[in-house]
């Protein structure tokens, strides 16, 4: 949500695409807590800050980043347009994932 966000305008397409993303989540083998607890986020907006320490403990490994990563990208680019405030939005977390 953060991400989606960060331009000032969360289309309706990145509420769609986050709702069904969350929806896949909802259907794995998490434990019922973290379920509602990511339902949870994706209900209200979030700062970067915010966002990545909520991500953070889940970030353990490279694939980890990368699964993050390839969530921030998909939401960048579900209403066709990535605006500059996304770009950097997925730079800085980069930069902070690295670090």
């Amino acid at each position: 949500m953060a991400c989606a966000a960060c331009d000032g305008l969360i289309s309706k397409v990145e509420q769609i695409e986050i709702r069904e993303y969350v929806a896949g989540i909802a259907s794995s083998k998490l434990p019922v807590s973290v379920k509602k607890r990511i339902e949870a986020i994706t209900m209200s907006k979030v700062s970067f800050n915010t966002a990545f320490a909520l991500a953070q403990p889940f970030m353990k490994s490279s694939q980890d980043k990368k699964d993050f990563q390839d969530v921030i990208e998909l939401t960048m680019a579900t209403d066709g347009h990535i605006s500059e405030k996304e770009q950097l939005f997925l730079e800085a977390w980069k930069v902070k994932a690295a670090a």
